[in-house]
Formats: structure tokens, C-alpha cells, sequence
């Protein structure tokens, strides 16, 4: 009975373990393991049916089952040794076997009518359970030879494997040389001793297990095979499959020449220790968790690109392992190479030229500062003389100096401001100011030109346009006076026109428009393209005489884009060009601007008049430069308006002085030796119990290169004005910031509306 339940357990052990190879166990499932499985269940329920069989007959029918599944068994055995052992057999070596189980199995099944396989049987009853006792017939010698056979066959498997442990584990060979000795021990001990109990079930069973154990721990089938499948198509690509702990599995010829060391590897061995440390080491565990940059080498001359990816089991729950692929990527490699160095190349050129634009921006800046100090004493005393002379010829020498003078600032601006453009530090300052204003000053000095030429200038305004604007007023009066003066400079006879209208966009903008159109010289078409270019002019041979740097075109164009603008020109070779462009500013004040030389008392006659805009005879103030010159004309420029001016020689007496005595504005220059007037104006500030920690502090300096103002008014000074210094911005300056019950508004200050 006890044998009879051990059958029993051997036949539902095998039965448990094709449940999990078809259930449990994730790959694709081989027609081949499932025959071993089915055939060790078919030979198991056999043995078990021997034992509990009552007759002959019932003893009869489980022998044979055991033969169908014994014999199938091991040929089926040997073929699920070679896929393990990644032996390739063709699939016709397997027919002769086939062909022999066949008959093995037609004349098992026919033992009742002949005597070849047993001459002889009983069916014999001992402590509980049943066997055959039979004599041998001479076809069960050819039965034993195919059994003797499948064992050699399934060592010589074993052993091919434990020797070529490159292409197999040495873990599964042992397992399965394990196994395949124990079921010989016990097919030819049990033969030699003469047991009546058949041990040969449970070897089968623990064959079943071991197998199924590989196959769980590997899942062999659409991963090693699929895998190497779908990279061999690439010729140009070599793979390597690890499994989940990093262990060699396999890997294609292409890969070994990549990598030589490959060749010294067998399966099952750790990559990171001894073999390949470096390329293949720890940084594919980061694969699983996210994507990981390739890996170049370069192996016998070539750029090897290694990349990583997992693979997990169906249900994706599992990490399987991984494949690395190898690539030779040379060709890209060199191309990034060259591209590097053409990179470094422009970025060092791009050094130079920065560091070129910096020196040149440092040279304009410079030239600047030192062109500008004795242009304000020159544009200074210049403005005296017109102030004080009553001399007709002595005033029309005094205005050929202002003009030139101007025009001589008009130049150095333009270099400033192309800097500033350079260096993305020309932004627009955004104020409320008067266009009527604005309009009639630089209509005053386009006129002078004009009548100085014995042109005809011709102004077509809008009357009813708004004359309270906020807008940049200085980038506007600077683009207007560059189109005029331009349009004088090449208009040798006939006209220069200005025309400006607006259209209301909604009930707080508007869109002015602007033509200067002349009956000059014109322009080629092929002149056209040069015409924006800064120090480019067009038409170089005819143009020779004209003077002009060639940047107020350029300039212009560039202030009109950052007002969202574009200049637009038309031009005739010989017959004249219009200058047209149009910019949106916001409406503060819709009152009509009227007639511009009949609302703003424009000067018509050339002659010139100074008219002071206030006077406050009870204001004091403080201007500190280093310069006496610069000293003597601030004091000339402010005389008429009665302002008690104090001087102090540099920074460090200033700060002595403010210590000393309130005042109501101070006005500092910046580079002076010694103690400059950054670290004078700090220290006014920062005195708490001083008479001018909150007085008003302009800087005044010959310093206006690109960002100069910005950094100052950062800095904490209350106003900037630039040298040489405008007569009547300074008048401004001060009419903004003494004491309003100081100031005394003329006529001249009340008309222009200053204090709006």
C-alpha cells in the first residue's frame, strides 16, 4: 500500500510541476518541455497503476503506459538538454529516435500476441502492492541498447556542456549532470540487486524538478532566444544579454571583436568582477530606473557606443535582465569631434570679438569722457558770449561755434549710442512731454540748415493732433532731427519736407505718422542694401564731401525697432527720397497742438536769444568737479537765474562742506582724483546726522557711454545730466528739485509748461 501511495505522490508531483511550467513559469511555452512533463506524468500513473492492478490484464495496461512515457521521456529529455545546453541539433537527427520509440512502443502494446519483448509474466501480490515478474524476449535487448543509448546521449550532452562552459552555465550543467546520474544509478542498481519496487519514477520526478527550476530561474524561451534573434539581424551591431544579477548569459561575435574580453567569459560569471569592469559595471542597475546615457570606448581605433535597456517577464513585474548593445559609432563620433572643434573655434573667435567690442566700447567711452570736458568748456563759454555780447559780428562767430560744436556732439552721440546699441543697453525711457514742444526746437534748427542752404523747408502738421504725449521724447526727437538733417545734408537744392499726421487707435493711443521727403540726390537701387549699415553710405564717390559718420540711418533704424517700428524708404537716382515710418505713443493730454510756429514762438530770423526759464535768489547749491573750467561755466550758464553757487574741488571736500551747510541741490562729477564722486555721494548718504542725507544729488559727468545712466540712478542719485551740459536741461534740473517756493517761474519757464 505504501508503494502504491508513493506512485501516487510521484505522479501528482508531476503533474504540479507541468501546472507550473504552463501556469507559473513566463515564456514561451516549448512543445518540447510540455511532451517531457506529459510523458513523466504518463510514466508515473503507470507505475501507479502496476501497483493497485488486481489481474493480470490491469498489470499489462499500466506497463505499457509506463513504456509510451518512458520512452518518449528520454528522447524528449534529450531535446530540452540541448535547448538548455544551447546545443542546435537539426531537427532530422531526432528522426531515428522517433522511428525506434515508435516501434518500441507498437510492440510493448502488443505483448499478448507475441513473445518478443516478455517470453514470459505474472502478475505477483507482495506486502501490499503489485508487480509483473516476466522473462525477457529478445526485442527487450534492443530496448535496453536505446536506453543505454539515451544515456549516453543525455552524459555526452552534460559533459559537451561542462566543457564548453562558455555557451552554458556551469550551474545548470551540474544540476542536470546530477540528475541524469541519479536516474542511471538507479535504472542499473535496481536491475543488479533484483528489486521487485521500480525507483525509476521518482528519478524521472526530480529530473522534472530540476528542470523546472532552470526554467524559472532563467526563463530561457522569448528572452536569450527572441533577444539574440531580433539583434543578429543587425550586422553592424553586437549585443550582450545579462541576466538580473549581472551574470554573463551570451553575447554575438560582433560583440567579442568589440570587446575581446568578452571571449574569456562562461556563462553565469560576474561581469563587474573580474571581466569588463569598467564598461559593463553597476551603472546598468540605473537602467531600470531610468534611461542612462550611453557609454563610448574606443577599442582598436574605434568609437564603441555601449547603451543598456531591461528586459522584465510578460506581466513586466520581473526583472529578468539586461541587453547591452554595442555599436560602432565612429563615423558620428568624428562628426561630434569636428563639430567640438569647429565650436571651440567660434566660441573663441566669438571670445575675440566680444573682447574686441568691449575694447572698442572702452575706447568710445573713453574717447567720450575726454572729448566731452573741454567740448563743455568750449559749447560753455560759447553760450556766455552769445548770452552777454551785444556785437553782431561777435554773435554770428559765437553761433558758428555752437553749430559746429553741436554738430561735433551729434557725432560723438551717435558713436555712444551705437555702443550702447551693441551692447543691448539702449533702452527707452518712457516720459510725458510736450510734442508741440519738442517739434518746434527741432524744426528752430532744421531751418537754420535749410536757410543756410537756400533750400525751402515745408511743413505739413496735423494741427488738430494731440500735443500732451508720453512716450520717449529724446529717441523721438532723435530719430526726427536724423531724418531732417540727413535729408538737408544730401539736398543740394529745392525742398525738404516734413510731414506728420496721427490715426486714433482707441481713446488712449495714437499712431503717428511721419514722411521727410527731399528733392536730393536720391539713391541706386543697389545702394538700398548699404543704406542701414553703420559706417556704410551710399553712393561713396559722389557723397565724398558730405560729412557724416554713415550711423544716423543706422542708428535710426534700430530705435524705431525697439519702438515695434521699422523705417521704410523710397528713393529716385537723382530726383530725391522719402523717409517714412510710424510709431504708437500714449495720449496724456488731447488738446490740440495748432500751429506749431504760431503756438511755440519758433525763431525765423536765425537770430539768437537767451530767455532763462526762473530764478531763485534764495537757493543755494553745491557743484563739486575737479575742473575749474567746468566750475566757472556752471556758474556762467545759472547766473541769470540769481542761484547762490558754492564750488568744492573734489569729493572729499564736498563731503567736508555738506557736513557744514544745508543745500538745496548738489551737483557731483564722478571721476575726480582722490575720492571720487561715487564714494563722496555714499558718504553723504550714509551720514545720518548730516545737513544733505536727503538733498537732492545730480550726477554730472563727461561719463555717458552705454548703461552709464541706468547705474548711476541705480545707485541712488536723484538725476543725471551729461557734459557738455545743456543749458536748459540744467534749468530743468533745477526747477525740478529746489524747494518749490524758491522758484520763480519767467515767462519763458510759465510758457513751456515746465512744471507739467
Amino acid at each position: 500500500m505504501a508503494v502504491s501511495v508513493a506512485y501516487l505522490v510521484a505522479t501528482l508531483v508531476a503533474a504540479l510541476t507541468l501546472w507550473a511550467l504552463l501556469v507559473v513559469t513566463e515564456y514561451q511555452k516549448s512543445t518540447y518541455y510540455v511532451l517531457m512533463f506529459s510523458t513523466t506524468i504518463i510514466s508515473c500513473a503507470g507505475y501507479y497503476f502496476v501497483s493497485v492492478s488486481t489481474n493480470v490484464n490491469e498489470a499489462l495496461l499500466g506497463t505499457k503506459l509506463t513504456y509510451v512515457g518512458g520512452t518518449f521521456l528520454t528522447l524528449f529529455t534529450i531535446r530540452c538538454l540541448c535547448d538548455i545546453c544551447n546545443i542546435r541539433v537539426p531537427h532530422w537527427c531526432y528522426v531515428p529516435l522517433m522511428l525506434a520509440n515508435i516501434e518500441i512502443t507498437g510492440v510493448v502494446w502488443s505483448i499478448q500476441y507475441n513473445k518478443w519483448h516478455y517470453s514470459a509474466y505474472k502478475l505477483i501480490r507482495e506486502n501490499g502492492f503489485a508487480y509483473l515478474e516476466k522473462e525477457y524476449g529478445p526485442h527487450h535487448v534492443f530496448y535496453l541498447f536505446m536506453i543505454i543509448l539515451y544515456m549516453i546521449l543525455s552524459f555526452s550532452i552534460v559533459i559537451y556542456s561542462i566543457n564548453n562552459r562558455k555557451k552554458v552555465s556551469w550551474i545548470y550543467t551540474s544540476m542536470l549532470g546530477g540528475a541524469e546520474l541519479l536516474i542511471a544509478l538507479i535504472y542499473f542498481i535496481e536491475r543488479a540487486v533484483g528489486l521487485k519496487i521500480d525507483l525509476m519514477p521518482f528519478g524521472y520526478v526530480v529530473f522534472e524538478v530540476i528542470v523546472l527550476i532552470i526554467l524559472r530561474r532563467i526563463n530561457l524561451f522569448n528572452v536569450q532566444e527572441n533577444i539574440t534573434y531580433s539583434l543578429s539581424q543587425d550586422s553592424d551591431h553586437g549585443y550582450v544579454i545579462l541576466d538580473a544579477k549581472r551574470k554573463f548569459i551570451t553575447c554575438d561575435d560582433i560583440a567579442r571583436v568589440f570587446f575581446p574580453e568578452l571571449a574569456d567569459l562562461s556563462i553565469d560569471t560576474n561581469v563587474n568582477d573580474p571581466y569588463l569592469r569598467h564598461e559593463f559595471g553597476a551603472w546598468i542597475s540605473a537602467s531600470t530606473r531610468h534611461e542612462v546615457n550611453a557609454k563610448y570606448y574606443q577599442r582598436n581605433g574605434r568609437d564603441i557606443k555601449v547603451a543598456v535597456r531591461p528586459f522584465y517577464t510578460h506581466s513586466g513585474k520581473k526583472l529578468l535582465g539586461y541587453v547591452i548593445h554595442l555599436s560602432d559609432d565612429t563615423v558620428n563620433q568624428e562628426f561630434i569631434r569636428k563639430l567640438k572643434r569647429a565650436t571651440k573655434r567660434s566660441e573663441e573667435m566669438a571670445k575675440r570679438a566680444d573682447e574686441a567690442n568691449a575694447a572698442k566700447t572702452e575706447f568710445l567711452a573713453n574717447v567720450s569722457h575726454e572729448l566731452r570736458t573741454p567740448i563743455n568748456g568750449i559749447l560753455g563759454f560759447d553760450e556766455m558770449i552769445l548770452r552777454e555780447t551785444a556785437e553782431d559780428n561777435i554773435r554770428n562767430y559765437a553761433m558758428d561755434i555752437k553749430n559746429s560744436g553741436n554738430a561735433l556732439m551729434g557725432l560723438i552721440n551717435d558713436l555712444l549710442d551705437l555702443s550702447k546699441i551693441e551692447a543691448g543697453k539702449m533702452d527707452l525711457v518712457l516720459v510725458s512731454y510736450d510734442f508741440g514742444s519738442m517739434l518746434a526746437g527741432l524744426i528752430n534748427v532744421v531751418k537754420l540748415r535749410t536757410e543756410d542752404k537756400g533750400l525751402e523747408f515745408v511743413q505739413n502738421i496735423a494741427e488738430d493732433m494731440p500735443r500732451g504725449l508720453y512716450g520717449d521724447e529724446k529717441r523721438t526727437r532723435q530719430i526726427l532731427s536724423n531724418l531732417l538733417i540727413n535729408a538737408v545734408k544730401y539736398t543740394d537744392k529745392g525742398s525738404v519736407t516734413l510731414n506728420i499726421s496721427y490715426e486714433k487707435e482707441d481713446a488712449f493711443n495714437i499712431l503717428i505718422k511721419v514722411d521727410v521727403e527731399d528733392t536730393g540726390i536720391g539713391m541706386k537701387k543697389e545702394d538700398m542694401d548699404r543704406l542701414f549699415v553703420p559706417y556704410e553710405r551710399a553712393d561713396e564717390i559722389r557723397n565724398r564731401n558730405i560729412e557724416g559718420t554713415g550711423l544716423g540711418l543706422s542708428i535710426t533704424q534700430k530705435i524705431l525697432h525697439l519702438m515695434d517700428s521699422k523705417l521704410e524708404v523710397s528713393s529716385a537716382y537723382g530726383v530725391g527720397s522719402t523717409f517714412s515710418f510710424a510709431i504708437r505713443q500714449r495720449v496724456e493730454n488731447w488738446t490740440p497742438l495748432g500751429n506749431v510756429s504760431d503756438s511755440f514762438g519758433m525763431e525765423t530770423n536765425g537770430k539768437y536769444e537767451y530767455k532763462e526759464l526762473l530764478k531763485a535768489p534764495d537757493a543755494k547749491v553745491l557743484v563739486v568737479d575737479d575742473t575749474v573750467v567746468n566750475i566757472l561755466i556752471f556758474k556762467g550758464l545759472t547766473k541769470r537765474t540769481q542761484i547762490n553757487v558754492e564750488e568744492a574741488h573734489s569729493g572729499r571736500e564736498s563731503v567736508e562742506m555738506c557736513r557744514k551747510t544745508k543745500y538745496d541741490i548738489v551737483y557731483m562729477d564722478h571721476m575726480m582724483p582722490g575720492m571720487d564722486g561715487l564714494e563722496a555721494f555714499r558718504l553723504i548718504r550714509e551720514d545720518r546726522e548730516g545737513l544733505n542725507k536727503d538733498t537732492p544729488i545730480v550726477m554730472m559727468t563727461a561719463n555717458a557711454s552705454a548703461g552709464m545712466k541706468e547705474m548711476y540712478l541705480s545707485g541712488g542719485f536723484d538725476h543725471y545730466i551729461s557734459k557738455p551740459v545743456d543749458p536748459e536741461g540744467l534749468e530743468r534740473s533745477l526747477i525740478r528739485f529746489l524747494p518749490k517756493e524758491k522758484v520763480i517761474l519767467t515767462e519763458e519757464g510759465k510758457k513751456l509748461n515746465i512744471l507739467q
